[in-house]
């Protein structure tokens, strides 16, 4: 017989079981428990949730591949373990102990067959209860009891029931039908698996920024893959703190990254406008030109430069690209939009294209517009096969950064504009400019074509709709009727007028797909398309779409939103009512719930943000200066609250506040005489402690306050010794205990901001491996391209890494991220072996400890057995048992394994193999000991004629010692008396 259906059944019960543990990770659930009985005759083991507000919820799944109604022997009959009695006994028993439970069978199955139908009815709208999941839409039917008394067989079945256990039961248990259907596949995904997707995209940020290099379908699949092991593996018990760590999501403070909002999970390729753009930089490249493009909010620049560039590699082109915004937040946004920086970052990608390109430069280092002139030359020259594409984009952000931070009198985006007008394209070379339209653009205007955006087409716009699940059946699944199809498309293009920003918001409101929306996603075709009618036509760009969500605001929320809308950090609903000092429910939800297809939210992984900054600038030019004022002083209020030292946010945002509120007093008090010590202590960044200092020495400076700026120079000399002195070594020696005080979660926290490493890659690579060992999510990938980077320049040794602690922790985070990216599989297992066998800094013990801790660990003896020497292999089987008597999961018995490495060398570790139960007379024969008397007594006088230490001597005395007390005690003490006395190993 097939197992198809059987192991299809499995796997959907473990993707509804991970559609419930994102709420595990959003702290809705305290514990989940998956396929563990309460009791022995226990019918509700499938899934059994805690919520936080103490509430349980117990699922039984039942799974078929058959489009088929449910039929009445499902519930009469006990095949697939459902039947009537058996189930309201279960319930009525554990509904005893546990009043607040809920009860849900949830079947593929259809509608009720007639017969059924007599018994199970739909229960009414107005009393209708949520999915069982979210996401997982379905019909709910309840048993009456009525009917079950008068109608046979139902009526055997429950005579054992009083009419009050009868009605209870069947008020508790609810049945769930046409539950979505799977295609057990995350690459071409069926309603299950994009309902789970959907939950780990909008709910958890999987494919967002900062966990852009984590796919939501790689956290989808470790999800499934933790509901697999709990069931089949491990206790069924899961906590957040036990499946967080396997999914490489991180937390993120940072502010909104709206200048580059791409999320290639729902992004639509642009194949028209690219096509368009295109012929306009073909025909500009062979002469050398500028090219301008130019585009309202959200219609898509950098998403189009974004594509353009990847066209342009893709047809071996080099290309260059810098961005003048990646949020306001970002750790180097005022020096971002710099012209020095604009054309060193273009350089500096020149070079990495084209090695060699800036050898020849003079200054070498320099920035300037000259020097990116002579190295685009150098291009041409280097590769005269390849043209070259420049891209800028996002000058229009350039003014709202650096006039608000400068005393400029002109237009800073004018200034950067007129820059890059100077520079000499030569030919084979086109230099493109993204920007929203306006008079900075006219110092270029004149000498080069400029053209607007092209707007998404009617095909486009559908594609759109489809990857945001629109053109899909709410309930049943499968394709909307073509006539439906058009009309949502049709509203969605006449209502955005193709702006790719607009049309997303369009579709996240028809599905309600955002957290903060409160109301339930579309039960019918005709909801989906009633929700897109609401939006009015007269709303055709992105600033009407905003002005008509804003009108229908109350005074007091309008309030709550433009607060958020100054605020550079990202906050929680819950955190944004503290910072109003109001309660969450009276305006701060119903604000955010009228906003909610404009806003995300990352519940427990970094609070609420703008989907778009548009909105914020949007808002804050009808805000007036004492209004703004009077917001900052809230969020200081609230900031303070938090504690300056404890709280990221405060220590990053705090400074910044009170010098712009000019609280000069009360930002000079930050810089106490233990500022650097307190710092340090809460593991804040020197570069964090250095961005409070610039803060301080810049309003210092500006009042020309000697005595403080005198201050701000020795608190520079102790950052300087924090930074550069020997004190780092401490720090990464005792890393644990770091990790052990502050929390793993803070301690990985710590190490970004904005997604970019703050400390120095090598301590923060060590660090990581000891966040990463007690959970955390860390920053692998940021801290290894920044190792890949600095190793180039900086050829320096260090003493802790002599023991192999830095390759170790390279070792873990490759490995990590390779997990993160799902490119493991048993073919690596050969690889493995082979590279394990090679020369390292650290021991094969430990390296077999690392990738334990990261490869699924029934590939750990495969490896061991792949190695060829049998040496390595027994060091390695060994390696494992010690880690599967230390609980590690999934590994064979102990026993076992250390059984494999005496037989492959039996001469390796006697104490080892003796301490996993190898028989010492087995171990003292394969020492090819004759008399362990004689060995003992030897080795005894060989140890105490040694004048200094002997490792092996020890060694080899202890061994026999060991084996000899195991055998026969008679022989501990035959030799004990010879260690009596003065001496060195002496007792």
């Amino acid at each position: 017989m097939s197992l198809g259906p059987t192991h299809h059944g499995y796997f959907y019960q473990d993707l509804l079981s991970a559609v419930a543990l994102v709420d595990l990770l959003l702290d809705v659930a305290e514990t989940i428990t998956i396929d563990t009985k309460g009791f022995t005759t226990d019918r509700f083991d499938d899934v059994n949730i805690r919520y936080a507000d103490r509430s349980r919820l117990r699922l039984q799944i039942k799974h078929t591949t058959t489009d088929r109604q449910l039929s009445k022997e499902t519930f009469s009959q006990d095949r697939r373990g459902l039947k009537l009695d058996k189930v309201f006994d279960s319930l009525l028993v554990d509904l005893a102990s546990s009043p607040a439970t809920t009860y849900r069978i949830v079947v593929r199955d259809q509608e009720p067959d007639k017969d059924l139908a007599v018994v199970l009815s739909p229960i009414d709208p107005a009393d209708r209860p949520s999915d069982p999941l979210p996401g997982i839409t379905t019909s709910k039917y309840r048993f009456d009891p009525t009917a079950l008394r008068t109608n046979r067989p139902w009526s055997k079945l429950v005579e054992g029931l009083s009419d009050e256990d009868l009605r209870h039961a069947c008020s508790h248990l609810v049945v769930d039908t046409g539950a979505p259907e799977s295609t057990i596949s995350f690459s071409d995904p069926g309603p299950a698996e994009r309902a789970l997707l959907r939950r780990v995209r909008e709910e958890l940020g999987a494919g967002r920024t900062p966990n852009t290099d984590v796919t939501p379908e790689f956290v989808a699949h470790e999800l499934v893959q933790a509901a697999t092991s709990a069931r089949v593996v491990e206790t069924g018990l899961l906590r957040r703190d036990l499946i967080e760590p396997r999914l490489g999501l991180r937390v993120d403070f940072g502010a909104v990254n709206a200048g580059h909002p791409i999320e290639t999970s729902v992004a639509v390729a642009r194949v028209g406008a690219i096509a368009a753009v295109r012929r306009h930089v073909d025909l500009t490249a062979p002469g050398g030109g500028h090219l301008v493009i130019t585009g309202e909010p959200g219609v898509g620049k950098s998403w189009l430069c974004e594509e353009l560039t990847d066209s342009y590699q893709h047809d071996d082109w080099i290309v260059a690209r810098h961005h003048c915004w990646l949020g306001q937040g970002d750790n180097h946004l005022h020096e971002r939009v710099l012209n020095e920086v604009v054309v060193g970052s273009l350089l500096a990608q020149l070079e990495k294209a084209v090695p060699g390109v800036t050898k020849t430069l003079r200054p070498k280092f320099e920035a300037s517009i000259d020097a990116l002139g002579a190295a685009l030359l150098n291009c041409r020259d280097a590769e005269p096969g390849k043209s070259v594409l420049l891209v800028v984009d996002g000058l229009d952000h350039v003014d709202r950064v650096a006039g608000r931070s400068t005393n400029q009198h002109k237009d800073p985006s004018r200034v950067l504009v007129e820059t890059l007008a100077t520079l000499a394209l030569p030919a084979g070379v086109c230099l493109l400019i993204a920007s929203q339209p306006g008079t900075h653009l006219d110092p270029i205007a004149s000498t080069c074509d400029s053209f607007p955006v092209p707007p998404m087409s009617h095909n486009e716009i559908e594609a759109l709709a489809a990857k945001h699940g629109l053109l899909e059946r709410p309930l049943t699944g499968g394709s909307v009727a073509e006539s439906d199809q058009d009309t949502i498309v049709t509203l969605i293009h006449e209502r955005s007028s193709g702006n790719a920003l607009y049309a997303t918001y369009l579709c996240r409101l028809a599905l309600g797909a955002s957290p903060l929306d409160q109301n339930t996603a579309p039960l019918t075709v005709n909801e989906l398309i009633y929700r897109l009618e609401q939006v009015p036509n007269t709303a055709t760009t992105v600033e009407a779409y905003y002005d008509y969500l804003c009108s229908a605001m109350t005074p007091d929320q309008q309030f709550a939103i433009e607060t958020l809308a100054l605020c550079d950090f990202s906050l929680t609903p819950a955190e944004l009512a503290e910072v109003l000092g109001s309660p969450t429910k009276s305006y701060v939800l119903p604000a955010l719930k009228t906003l909610a297809p404009i806003l995300n939210t990352q519940p427990g992984l970094g609070g609420l943000r703008l989907h778009h900054e548009s909105f914020s600038r949007h808002l804050r030019r009808s805000i007036d200066n004492e209004t703004a004022d009077s917001i900052r002083r809230s969020m200081v209020s609230w900031l303070e609250r938090r504690g300056f030292l404890v709280d990221s946010r405060a220590f990053r945002h705090l400074p910044g506040l009170l010098a712009s509120l000019d609280e000069y007093d009360k930002l000079k008090e930050l810089l106490g005489p233990s500022f650097v010590a307190d710092g340090i202590r809460y593991f804040h960044s020197p570069g964090a402690l250095q961005s409070a200092l610039c803060v301080v020495s810049r309003e210092a400076e500006a009042r020309l306050d000697w005595p403080t700026l005198t201050t701000c120079i020795e608190v520079r000399k102790a950052i300087d010794t924090y930074e550069n002195d020997a004190l780092t070594d401490t720090l990464i020696d005792y890393a644990d205990i770091i990790v052990g005080i502050l929390g793993a979660d803070v301690v990985a926290e710590r190490l970004v901001y904005n997604g970019r490493p703050t400390f120095p890659s090598r301590w923060g690579l060590l660090i990581c491996e000891s966040a990463d060992r007690a959970g955390a999510a860390t920053p692998w990938k940021e801290y290894i391209e920044s190792w890949e980077t600095e190793k180039k320049a900086d050829r320096t040794s260090y003493s802790s890494d002599q023991n192999g602690a830095l390759q170790l922790a390279l070792q873990r985070g490759a490995l990590r991220l390779r997990t993160q990216r799902q490119d493991v599989d048993s073919s690596l297992i050969p690889q493995v072996a082979k590279h394990l066998e090679h020369e390292h800094d650290a021991s094969l013990t430990d390296l077999v400890s690392t990738f334990t801790a990261v490869l699924p660990a029934e590939y750990m003896p495969q490896i061991a057995a792949a190695m060829t020497d049998p040496t390595n292999s027994a060091i390695s089987y060994l390696a494992l048992a010690d880690l599967s008597e230390g609980g590690t999961i999934g590994l064979p018995d102990p026993r076992n394994l250390a059984r494999r490495a005496w037989e492959l060398d039996p001469t390796l570790d006697a104490n080892g193999y003796l301490f996993h139960g190898i028989d010492a007379q087995d171990i003292v024969a394969g020492l090819e000991v004759s008399d362990l008397a004689v060995e003992l007594s030897a080795a005894t006088d060989a140890l105490l004629e040694n004048r200094t230490a002997d490792l092996a001597a020890v060694h080899r005395w202890h061994t026999f010692l060991t084996l000899a007390r195991a055998i026969d005690p008679a022989l501990v003490r035959m030799v004990s008396g010879k260690l009596s006395g003065v001496g060195f190993y002496r007792a």
